[in-house]
């Protein structure tokens, strides 16, 4: 059995598919309430932080700009899904530089343009609400405020750091344990940030609960040591999350709701102590509220690397766990699918084949590419196809500009002579 590396993803993402494909057959996002949208195609792009947006000089007010429009037009294709990047839902729930908000009119018309862009190429789109909690630092909070969390535990993960605009790298202060007033409030955030969404135009809104931010800080008891209603059992303790859907179904009864959810991961310090019997209660009690998808993103990744390789991008040495071959399983969507009755896209170090087989065996119904949509704007028709893939250059990710951003190209046979660097499967991750 082989080991999963980048190396090995970069190699198999091309292989072959059968005509029969369920990736490219269409799928019916039908929810009772709201207006179906029917999806040409099981390939998703997932929300991706690229930290882009422009800087007001207003309080810390990112708002997009025809970059990103650009950016998302290129990656739109007809009846396709797209999530769009994580969203401050309001200043309180920032923690990184150039990441858009939707809590200003200024940042909704920033949003318009893009869903115009996406909307003609007949693409489907929702916006992910995120509020980072813990994950902050005072100088993105209102007034230098601390940053709030379910507890007042600190972020220790591999080293990790808050880096403000100026690029100066801050250790991550320990948060205030939230009020009732502060959750009221944070609630209400969210779902004014839903609101502000269906006027800017998206078909939907993703709840972001997973990779250690807020929602997840509640959710598992490595962050959440509260003894009041939010803290305890497993109900207590999922009680901000189930408001949270709430309060947006009842602002906009019509809006599609989605749910992510990274059961098991220990991104950014996160962690259960007995994941299977809180994520069971929670994706069990999912199905009474008529969400349109729940988006699993599996743990054989943190954030956006694959798991064997976070501690070398990390630490700069060479991991000293083997990784077990399990790491190849979807985990998450094969358990879950037990339990959950709806549509449930899956994330997370996927290939091609990988992507049609869990598919195929009924684990999952929508697949997610995130690293190669940044690439590869054109990702559906190159899988179609099976026309070769642009690797993605990481270290332009989460910078500001164009490149590594609008300047991928869609498939040309000429390609390789204009410098792009093609998965071959040589070399390590960078």
């Amino acid at each position: 059995r082989r080991r999963v590396t980048e190396d090995w993803v970069q190699t198999t993402i091309c292989t072959n598919i059968t005509p029969m494909s369920r990736l490219f057959s269409p799928l019916v996002l039908n929810v009772p309430g709201k207006k179906p949208l029917t999806l040409t195609h099981r390939i998703v792009m997932p929300p991706l932080t690229r930290c882009r947006a422009t800087s007001t000089g207003k309080d810390g007010l990112y708002v997009q700009n025809a970059h990103a429009r650009e950016y998302y037009s290129q990656r739109a294709s007809k009846g396709g899904l797209l999530i769009a990047e994580g969203t401050a839902v309001s200043q309180q729930a920032r923690g990184l530089a150039y990441v858009p908000g939707i809590y200003t009119q200024q940042q909704v018309e920033g949003w318009r343009h893009i869903v115009e862009g996406v909307k003609e190429k007949g693409g489907m789109f929702f916006l992910q609400c995120w509020h980072v909690g813990r994950v902050s630092h005072n100088i993105y909070q209102p007034n230098n405020s601390n940053p709030v969390s379910a507890s007042a535990i600190k972020v220790d993960y591999f080293g990790a750091k808050c880096r403000s605009e100026q690029g100066v790298d801050y250790d991550f202060p320990t948060p205030d344990a939230a009020t009732q007033e502060q959750i009221d409030l944070i609630v209400n955030d969210f779902a004014k940030a839903a609101k502000n969404a269906k006027d800017a135009g998206f078909d939907g809104v993703e709840i972001h609960g997973a990779n250690g931010y807020l929602i997840a800080q509640f959710l598992e008891d490595k962050t959440n040591t509260r003894t009041d209603r939010y803290g305890g059992s497993v109900e207590n303790r999922s009680r901000l999350l189930f408001e949270i859907i709430e309060a947006i179904r009842q602002t906009v009864p019509d809006m599609h709701i989605g749910l992510r959810l990274s059961p098991g991961s220990d991104f950014m310090g996160s962690g259960d102590s007995d994941t299977h019997t809180l994520y069971d209660y929670v994706i069990t009690k999912l199905n009474a509220y008529d969400l349109s998808y729940l988006h699993l993103v599996e743990p054989r990744v943190r954030g956006s690397t694959d798991k064997c390789n976070v501690e070398r991008l990390m630490t700069k040495k060479t991991p000293t766990v083997p990784q077990p071959d399990d790491l190849m399983q979807p985990l998450n969507s094969m358990r879950y699918r037990q339990m959950y009755t709806g549509t449930i896209i899956s994330a997370g170090g996927y290939t091609r084949e990988t992507a049609e087989q869990s598919i195929s065996a009924g684990h999952c119904d929508l697949v997610a590419f995130g690293r190669y949509f940044i690439s590869n704007p054109d990702l559906p028709y190159r899988l179609e196809h099976n026309l070769p893939l642009t690797k993605y250059k990481r270290q332009f990710f989460y910078t500001q500009g164009t490149e590594g951003y609008i300047d991928y190209p869609v498939y040309s046979p000429d390609l390789p002579s204009r410098g792009f660097e093609f998965a071959k499967g040589h070399g390590k991750e960078e």
